[in-house]
């Protein structure tokens, strides 16, 4: 994500924002969410920051902004191979605490399909 985007980003946000409020009391604690900024040159922690409080992030929930000269392993990593800020993914991923990919999607997913996921990664956690 980036904060000055205005076309898949919010959509992201908002994703998110409602994985946050479908997630059990409970349970919320287990998962963490990040946003990663694409936008090291633009996206300031109080960019971040703002840009949480815009979708009423709850604990739980980070943004985070690599080093400019850490973006190429990070869009590596990701399978992002683009070079123009407007051409990014849209996609979720869900990593398990012992580093592995559990679950990736293609496109924006629908936030119950990740809270889905979540619940069945925190139930093998209790």
């Amino acid at each position: 994500m980036f904060t000055a985007c205005s076309s898949t980003c919010p959509i992201q946000g908002a994703i998110f924002q409602r994985v946050q409020s479908l997630l059990p009391k409970d349970r919320a604690h287990q998962a963490r969410l990040l946003s990663i900024s694409i936008d090291p040159a633009r996206d300031t922690p109080r960019e971040l920051k703002v840009w949480l409080a815009h979708f009423g992030a709850r604990s739980g929930w980070t943004a985070a902004v690599p080093a400019s000269t850490d973006m190429p392993q990070i869009l590596q990593l990701f399978s992002l191979g683009r070079r123009d800020i407007s051409d990014h993914a849209t996609q979720v991923q869900i990593i398990d605490r012992s580093a592995r990919l559990i679950w990736r999607t293609g496109a924006l997913p629908p936030p119950e399909s990740v809270v889905d996921i979540l619940l069945q990664l925190t139930a093998k956690m209790t």
